[in-house]
Parts: C-alpha cells; structure tokens; sequence
C-alpha cells in the first residue's frame, strides 16, 4: 500500500511540475484538484468532473490553459491514471468514438487460407526445432 501511494505521489509530482511551468496561475487549483482524485480515486471519471469543475471556476480555458490541459491528460494518460481515451490529431476521443471511424474489417480468410497457413506454420515450427537437433546430433557423431 505505501509503495503504491508513493508511487502516485510521484506520478502526481509530475503532473504538479508540468503546472507550475506550464501556467503558475492555476497550479494551486489543478494541484488541488489531482491531489483529491488521487486520494479518492474512486473511477477516471471523478478526474474529468473536477477538471471541468475548476474551468467553469476559472471562467472557461484561454488558449494557454487549453495547451496545459492537453499536456496534463496526455501526462496522466502516461502515467496511467488515465483510462479509456487516446490522444490523436482530432483531440481526445474514448474508444467507443475509435470503433466508429474504424474501417470495416476485410472478410474472413476462407477455409483453405486458413488450412495452407496452419501447414506453412508447422512447416516452419517443425523445420525450426528439427534442423538445430539435426545440426547436433551431426556434430555429435
């Protein structure tokens, strides 16, 4: 248990830094904000309640405070504190929205594609293991 606190203090350290450097202004707030999902972390979504709760505080996100969000869900995301949502070109996105603008999947290899490479796999696994005990067994003699 204190091995894993301190490992979320530290991970919380960082997102803390990234703050500071980032925007001095809202390092006490935002701070505040993690160190409560941190101790409680009850589920991800308690982090996205009090982000948005803090902004609506602020009186909305400038466009320096949109670069800081970013980089504290892109930290947390690393860290692991963030569950469920990837950061791509679009913004972020949960992976409910990823299955939609997937492409459909290419049809079902058929029976005998299927049958061919399970024989060129064997093949191959057989050829593998057999040719260095051949090789010794040479050696050997």
């Amino acid at each position: 248990m204190e091995l894993t606190l301190r490992n979320h203090t530290t991970q919380f350290e960082k997102v803390l830094q990234a703050i500071v450097e980032t925007r001095p202004t809202l390092d006490a707030q935002i701070g505040a904000v993690l160190v409560d999902v941190g101790l409680l972390r009850a589920d991800q979504r308690a982090l996205a309640d009090k982000v948005s709760e803090t902004q609506r505080d602020l009186g909305g996100l400038a466009p320096k405070g949109q670069a800081l969000q970013e980089k504290v869900q892109r930290l947390l995301l690393e860290n692991g504190l963030l569950v469920g949502q990837e950061y791509s070109e679009e913004g972020w996105s949960s992976p409910k929205e990823k299955r939609r603008r997937r492409p459909r999947p290419r049809t079902k290899p058929s029976v005998e594609q299927v049958a061919e490479e399970r024989s060129r796999l064997l093949r191959e696994t057989t050829r593998f293991v057999m040719d260095p005990l051949a090789e010794a067994s040479d050696h050997g003699n």
